[in-house]
């Protein structure tokens, strides 16, 4: 119960603006390269995360059977608690930049920011799951979530690649 008020804190809280205040200015807009740089250090930091919850959920094979969901029910529960807080780590650091982001990619910027609390939200309903089957449906709820074409503009507009710095 305590895992679900904190997170409904913080989550409230990237919404809200309480969790960092933002030191962007209306005149002020990051410059392209600035953006990329921004924006590759949070897809890189929640890319790291989101690997290493795969890699010890699903294993090398990529898959998990409800059995072992059933008897590794507590510690799925902490991994996803952790991949929670790393999800809303992003959004507020791409919501709070230092500077408002170039006008060609805040549209994508926000949906991405919005992909990012939702998957947070679902994350912490998973570590508050009582049961193997609940945490599978929210975890196949997460899976059909995603910020649609978002960040391949992003991409091309910043001209990141895809995979940057590994």
């Amino acid at each position: 119960m305590t895992r679900i008020v904190v997170a409904l804190v913080l989550s409230l809280g990237v919404l809200v603006g309480w969790a960092a205040p933002s030191s962007a200015r209306a005149d002020e807009e990051l410059t392209t390269r600035q953006a990329r740089a921004l924006y590759q250090d949070v897809t890189c930091d929640v890319g790291a995360a989101r690997t290493r919850y795969n890699n010890r959920v699903f294993g090398p094979d990529n898959w998990i059977t409800i059995a072992e969901v059933r008897r590794r029910l507590s510690e799925l529960r902490d991994l996803a608690w952790t991949m929670s807080l790393a999800e809303a780590r992003a959004a507020r650091r791409l919501y709070h930049a230092p500077a408002a982001w170039p006008a060609e990619v805040v549209d994508e910027i926000d949906t991405v920011v919005d992909y990012r609390i939702r998957a947070s939200n679902v994350l912490n309903q998973m570590s508050g799951a009582n049961s193997a089957v609940r945490f599978i449906e929210l975890g196949k709820k997460a899976n059909k979530m995603g910020p649609g074409r978002a960040p391949d503009r992003i991409r091309v507009y910043l001209s990141v690649p895809v995979y940057p710095r590994g």
